[in-house]
């Protein structure tokens, strides 16, 4: 006989604990599953951003890097095929001197000495060389106020609708001085337009052998009346006097009519940009919230060179920028990537710890590649990564290495200090551009 329980009756005390006990079980996975998606989501969207960083940041410095030099034919090393009778002449007031060490200018770049090769600017009260790409590698020194130690800085110089030509106009009269009168052609002065720039150039032909360039003097036109190509003091790239070094030796000649040694080429707008990894501004003030490191970019070409409008944030968590070139040394179409003091056919350089600094015959002012790296990093630390695990830290780019104090990858042994390494999340993103002008 089969006892059926009543319908009143409801479940026994142990169905209802199976029960809850199964319903608990559920439950639970169903949470572990989403909790464990939830942390893959997040780790997903940080790394996101930092790649979506790390792009956006690279496309910018790329397509600068890219158009450096434009509008500087000739502003760098000889050209047309001339093998100098002297060594190359690298400042403009010493035939004999071929050093490769530039002089150092007050308020004109504080990491470095400026170069020797590249436009002649008035720039601050004096004169320098503005070439059209400069690297500093590895900074490290006290007066980079805010730039973040061991970063390399890059900073790029070009004219924007220039004209691409060796002449837009020849000059009609000679210039001598930093202040003598600029004229052009008559009929030729509709090229140029005020408030743009202008380079004086010297007809290769003419350089007996001992100039490492065609003169390439910059300056900043104010207006234009009757073929003169005015150029006030009171623009800041114009000097109000004669100063030294702006004008060539030789000067710019010029042969009258339609015919010259000279001539006057058309710049365009003047673009002069630096790219640094930067935890503050000038001043100390941090660019972003509780010092996170990001790549800027500052234009040095604004109404006061000596003063300008400061770091513009490109991208936040970039926290490494390493920049190598190569140069064609051998001329044979590649690109030799050796490492080691013994590898004679390397043609980077900036590339490894064991580069041999090239010789002074060896230099190439005119690099024929440039591979830029950035390391991007989370903008907060990730718990999902076991903060006591060693090696986890900024890794190893061109000639940079890693931190020693985050031990030995190799040697488990190795132990990690506590300010060492971190739970940041990174990714390393590499490219080689091909500057086209330099």
């Amino acid at each position: 006989m089969v006892v059926r329980r009543a319908p009143e009756q409801g479940m026994t005390l142990v169905e209802l604990m199976v029960t809850m006990v199964i319903a608990s079980i559920v439950a639970a996975s169903t949470f572990m599953f989403f909790a464990g998606q939830q942390r893959v989501y997040e780790t997903q969207t940080k790394m996101l951003n930092v790649q979506q960083n790390a792009w956006a940041a690279m496309e910018v410095l790329t397509r600068f890097v890219r158009a450096s030099g434009s509008g500087m034919y000739g502003c760098v090393r000889p050209v047309g095929g001339i093998v100098p009778a002297l060594p190359l002449k690298r400042t403009p007031d010493s035939a004999s001197d071929d050093s490769d060490a530039p002089p150092s200018l007050p308020n004109v770049n504080a990491l470095s000495p400026t170069p020797n090769a590249g436009l002649r600017a008035y720039n601050g009260g004096t004169v320098q060389r503005i070439p059209p790409l400069w690297i500093v590698d590895q900074v490290n020194d006290p007066n980079a106020v805010g730039i973040k130690s061991q970063t390399d800085v890059i900073t790029v110089a070009f004219g924007n609708r220039t004209s691409g030509t060796n002449y837009d106009s020849w000059l009609a009269t000679p210039v001598t001085t930093a202040t003598g009168t600029i004229t052009t052609v008559a009929g030729y002065a509709a090229m140029f337009q005020a408030n743009e720039f202008i380079l004086l150039v010297n007809d290769p032909s003419s350089i007996a052998g001992s100039l490492s360039d065609i003169g390439c003097t910059l300056f900043q036109i104010s207006s234009v009346s009757n073929n003169i190509l005015l150029h006030a003091s009171t623009q800041p790239w114009n000097p109000g006097s004669d100063v030294a070094n702006m004008i060539p030796p030789t000067g710019y000649p010029s042969g009258g009519g339609t015919t010259g040694t000279a001539g006057i080429r058309n710049f365009g707008e003047f673009w002069w940009v630096q790219f640094a990894v930067r935890t503050t501004d000038k001043n100390g003030n941090y660019l972003s919230n509780q010092g996170i490191p990001v790549l800027t970019m500052e234009r040095l070409d604004g109404a006061d060179p000596n003063s300008p409008s400061g770091p513009q944030v490109l991208a936040e968590g970039i926290e490494d920028l390493q920049v190598a070139f190569a140069c064609d040394l051998n001329a044979d179409g590649l690109l030799t990537e050796g490492q080691g003091a013994g590898k004679a056919t390397d043609e980077w350089t900036l590339n490894s710890i064991n580069d041999v600094a090239m010789n002074r015959a060896a230099k190439c002012n005119q690099p024929s590649a440039v591979r830029l790296t950035l390391v991007a990093r989370s903008l907060t630390e990730d718990n999902g990564i076991d903060a006591n695990a060693n090696f986890n830290g900024p890794p190893t780019v061109e000639n940079h290495l890693r931190a020693t104090c985050c031990g030995d990858p190799s040697d488990p042994s190795t132990t990690k200090p506590a300010t060492c390494c971190d739970q940041y999340r990174r990714r390393v993103l590499s490219t080689t551009v091909y500057p086209r002008n330099n």
